[in-house]
């Protein structure tokens, strides 16, 4: 039976981390604090509230219904927001569900954050 859920934000020395996209985003956005208050809400309201609040099991259901923008090595990722972005991966790991937060971007210079996956994103996945 699964116990609980934890939030990991990603990191790596060679290719960064969530919470430095983070400080880059609300560095570059002081002077639009909606935007500040956008990425705030994905990290804090959205992932730790909203989603670790569901529990383990209700998280799962939840996943298996929501839409997965990318798929690496058996990683689903998932998007959050409409700008600034925030992707993240969930899987089951002993008796819990690890969420892993993979970066933050403010805006795709594509349509659909290909370019984003490509550089940022999909090196992270691969590091998982």
């Amino acid at each position: 039976m699964l116990d609980e859920v934890e939030v990991h934000c990603f990191t790596n020395a060679h290719l960064g981390g969530f919470k430095a996209d983070y400080i880059r985003i609300v560095t570059s956005s002081r002077d639009t604090p909606e935007v500040v208050e956008g990425v705030k809400h994905l990290w804090f309201d959205y992932i730790g509230g909203d989603l670790v609040l569901k529990g383990a099991a209700n998280l799962i259901r939840y996943l298996e219904r929501r839409q997965i923008w990318k798929r690496e090595a058996g990683w689903p990722v998932y998007l959050a927001g409409t700008g600034p972005y925030l992707a993240y991966t969930a899987g089951i790991v002993a008796s819990r569900v690890e969420i892993t937060i993979l970066g933050a971007e403010l805006t795709f210079q594509d349509v659909n954050g290909d370019a984003w996956w490509q550089e940022v994103i999909l090196p992270r996945v691969r590091t998982l």
